[in-house]
């Protein structure tokens, strides 16, 4: 299957989410660090938009507002310690 890309895009939260840096468990700590890429199919249904970039998008966007997280960036803190700096970006 060949896969081009045709546009990139940055989506962030919908609303306004808090601006707060969270520690990331012991538990997440010790998972490998390792990208698990996931592809997922869809039968065409007939609607005039299925699958278009704006509804996905639009979409994520407010995914995004409950799972602020989601929407941060991973850090170390001073002590060398990975957390998440929910900063909707």
């Amino acid at each position: 299957m060949k896969i081009t890309v045709k546009d990139a895009s940055m989506v962030r939260p919908a609303t306004d989410t808090p601006n707060e840096v969270l520690w990331n468990s012991n538990i997440d700590l010790v998972i490998p660090r390792i990208h698990t890429s996931s592809i997922y199919f869809y039968k065409q249904n007939g609607h005039f938009n299925f699958f278009s970039w704006h509804v996905l998008n639009e979409a994520l966007s407010k995914a995004l507002v409950p799972f602020y997280p989601m929407a941060g960036r991973l850090q170390r803190n001073k002590d060398g310690r990975i957390e998440i700096n929910c900063n909707g970006e």
